[in-house]
């Protein structure tokens, strides 16, 4: 591949050879010079190695990645691909990194940008329910600080991704809204089970479709 292609493009053709090509997905997500989209590549290879040595050599390597921009809103919301890994695989990293991350985003004095790292970083420990708390938390606080717009979105996306396992939660956030043309919608879609849970964060951070 030409040096000159995009470093998105780079990450997402990483995503199609990590399955069959793992030596040469790896290569090519390490020549990423962009610290975001070399990350998410980098993860993207760790999920699908099967050497444990390996995926934690890896992750590690992601996470440093992350570390090496200087907004903490970025580094955040881009080292959650990291922290999807180490969720899957038990890593015992997992804890002291995702502390290590909810100090970095008190940082960010914007409290949009907080929310919008925090919601891809609780969608990330989604399934360690100690750590999800841990960031859900923080997460609707910043919510109540926020006069935007995007305040009910964010909301309601924290409703759907909980409303797979936990309904009743999922509603009170949803009550948090307020009464609103989106309220009702994601009260409507609630019940068709539409996006319920959290994205899955490989290939590339989309809703299952099942």
């Amino acid at each position: 591949m030409s040096m000159s292609w995009p470093a998105s493009s780079r990450r997402d053709l990483v995503g199609k050879l990590a399955v069959s090509e793992p030596v040469r997905a790896l290569e090519l997500a390490r020549s990423i010079p962009d610290p975001w989209y070399r990350c998410q590549a980098l993860a993207n290879v760790a999920w699908h190695l099967k050497d444990e040595r390996q995926i934690s050599d890896v992750t590690g390597e992601a996470l440093s990645a992350a570390f090496e921009q200087d907004q903490p809103n970025r580094i955040v919301t881009v080292a959650s691909w990291a922290v999807r890994v180490m969720v899957k695989n038990g890593d015992r990293r997992l804890g002291p990194v995702v502390d290590e991350l909810l100090d970095k985003i008190q940082l960010e004095l914007n409290p949009v940008r907080q929310a919008d790292a925090l919601l891809f970083l609780f969608e990330a420990v989604y399934y360690e329910p100690q750590l999800r708390n841990l960031v859900l938390d923080p997460l609707l606080r910043v919510c109540e600080q926020m006069k935007s717009w995007k305040r009910p979105r964010i909301l309601s996306h924290i409703a759907f991704v909980l409303a797979i396992d936990d309904p009743n939660r999922a509603a009170q956030v949803v009550d948090i809204i307020g009464e609103s043309r989106k309220s009702r919608q994601t009260r409507r879609d609630l019940v068709a089970s539409k996006w319920l849970g959290p994205h899955d964060f490989f290939p590339y951070y989309a809703k299952p479709t099942s």
